[in-house]
Parts: C-alpha cells; sequence; structure tokens
C-alpha cells in the first residue's frame, strides 16, 4: 500500500469513515478476533482521469473468531457441500459407518486440534502435536487430517461469507442496468 502511494498509483481509506487513518482500522482489525473483514477502499486519484474508478480490497484473515470455539464437528459430507444444510440433526441421515467415533472426540475443541496428524485418532491418542487450529504448519498443511480438514472448510466458508456478500453487493451496485 506504501509503495502504491509513493509511485502516485493509489491512496487507500476506510471506505465507513475516509477522514480515519487507515491505521486505526487495522489497529481494529487486528485487536477485534470477532471483525472476519477488513474492508478497504482504493481511490485512484493521482489518474490525470477525473473520473478515474474507486476500488475495493476486502480482507478475510484466516483466524478463528472466539464465537465459533466449540466442539469438533463431524467430518464434511457430501449432503453439507451440495447445500443440504450443516445442520448435525439434518445431516444424521448421510453420515457413513466412518462417522461412529464422533464421542470420541466430544472433549475436544476445534481451536484445540494439533496440526502435526496423519489421521483423525492423533488428535484423541496422545499425539495432538504442533501449532493449534487454524494455525497449522508448512508440514501440517501437507497431511491434513480429515477432523482438521473439515473443520478448516467450515472455517473458511463461514468467514468468507461477510466478504462474498460485500462483493456480490458491490458488483450488483455497478452493474449495468
Amino acid at each position: 500500500m506504501e509503495v502504491s502511494v509513493q509511485l502516485k498509483v493509489a491512496s487507500f481509506f476506510d471506505p465507513a469513515d475516509p477522514r480515519q487513518s487507515l491505521e486505526v482500522l487495522f489497529e481494529r482489525f487486528k485487536s477485534d478476533p470477532e471483525m472476519l473483514t477488513l474492508h478497504v477502499g482504493i481511490s485512484y486519484c493521482f489518474s490525470d482521469d477525473s473520473d478515474a474508478p474507486g476500488g475495493d480490497l476486502f480482507i478475510v484473515k484466516n483466524r478463528l473468531p472466539p464465537s465459533m470455539k466449540g466442539n469438533v464437528r463431524p467430518r464434511v459430507h457430501h449432503m453439507e457441500v451440495a447445500g443440504g444444510g450443516n445442520d448435525s440433526a439434518d445431516m444424521s441421515d448421510s453420515m457413513s459407518d466412518e462417522d461412529d467415533d464422533e464421542d470420541t472426540f466430544v472433549d475436544l475443541r476445534t481451536d484445540e486440534l494439533g496440526s502435526f496428524g496423519c489421521c483423525d485418532c492423533c488428535h484423541v491418542n496422545g499425539l495432538n502435536c504442533g501449532p493449534k487450529f487454524p494455525h497449522g504448519s508448512f508440514a501440517g498443511y501437507l497431511y491434513l487430517t480429515p477432523r482438521w480438514a473439515s473443520s478448516l472448510m467450515r472455517l473458511g466458508y463461514a468467514v468468507s461469507r461477510e466478504a462474498t456478500h460485500l462483493v456480490r453487493s458491490k458488483a450488483a451496485a455497478s452493474a449495468p442496468t
């Protein structure tokens, strides 16, 4: 961002309050773990074109909000991905025999999942090592356990929802009629 300003390509602002310093916006995003999306406005004000378009930058950080810390949920199933709902009551009909270990994870929270594992049993049999969810390591991301992968998919879906909505509403507002 600083380079863009130095090269006189663009400047950046808080769309909610353009008079406010971006540092305030960044600090709020950093300190509020429930703030899922950071929206930064872009102005191409250095252009000779007085009608230069503006832009928007939406940042979604890979972090687990406190409101999403809870028990490890079952593995993601086809119906959940296909839009059949993610309610556990809805999922009971589509669960496979592989999910009969759900009781094993009753005392384990998502934020306690370790990233160094080769299978789900590692999380509950004394091998729940490594950085905790969602902050895995390079090696941990190479070998995702089914529960880690499912938790990561659900987290990505949940935290990107607001940004996706904002992008769609911006696109709809600027679409030609």
